[in-house]
């Protein structure tokens, strides 16, 4: 799996990819892949950047959902759509149209859209 929520993670903390791989002493071609979404870490790699941006692994993979107890979806719903503009600018064109491809297929599926899951 892809970590798709990498960057924008990344950019929060205020570091550029360089200043992140020098700090986590790896590469700097690997932590681009990462972001580039052309790698995937291992799993104590994924460890290791959840605790070093102080973030959850489900984070860094996109999954990220609102705290409980708030009601705040517009921030939420923002760092999704974040997320997956993120990951489209990281593909090529074959990605983009494979993208857009699966998301005409999860808008026929009623449960997924606005007026279901409200």
């Amino acid at each position: 799996m892809r970590l798709i929520g990498l960057k924008g993670i990344r950019k929060a903390s205020g570091r550029t990819q360089i200043q992140a791989a020098r700090e986590l002493s790896i590469p700097i071609d690997t932590y681009r892949g990462w972001e580039q979404l052309k790698s995937s870490p291992r799993a104590t790699e994924i460890n290791m950047l959840a605790d070093f941006f102080g973030c959850s692994s489900d984070s860094l993979y996109g999954r990220t959902t609102p705290q409980q107890g708030t009601d705040d979806r517009n921030e939420f719903t923002d760092q999704n759509k974040k997320i997956v503009f993120e990951a489209y600018d990281a593909m090529n064109d074959e990605g983009r149209a494979e993208l857009v491809r699966h998301l005409e297929i999860l808008l026929q599926v009623p449960k997924y859209t606005e007026e279901e899951s409200d």
